[in-house]
């Protein structure tokens, strides 16, 4: 997978030993917390692999694991909410 830029990235994450990682970071108004978006395109094998396997691995740097979800649209309201960029 690769992680994709937006038209709503505002900020690239970057650490030593790993590939910039393009986000959108906004507050959610209604919920009063920041929340932050990444976007990755499969490629056609990853899609298969998928497919075929079910399953999709989350792998994460660090001591804890903060709340996440793994979606297949944007969570990020824009236009007509409350969530501001």
């Amino acid at each position: 997978m690769k992680p994709v830029k937006t038209e709503y990235s505002n900020i690239t994450y970057v650490a030593d030993g790993c590939g910039d990682l393009p986000a959108t970071v906004c507050q959610n108004l209604d919920l009063k917390r920041q929340e932050i978006e990444t976007v990755w395109e499969l490629s056609d094998d990853e899609i298969r692999q998928i497919t075929e396997g079910k399953r999709i691995y989350l792998y994460i740097v660090g001591e804890s694991v903060p709340p996440i979800a793994i979606c297949t649209e944007s969570q990020l309201m824009w236009e007509g909410s409350n969530n501001e960029g």
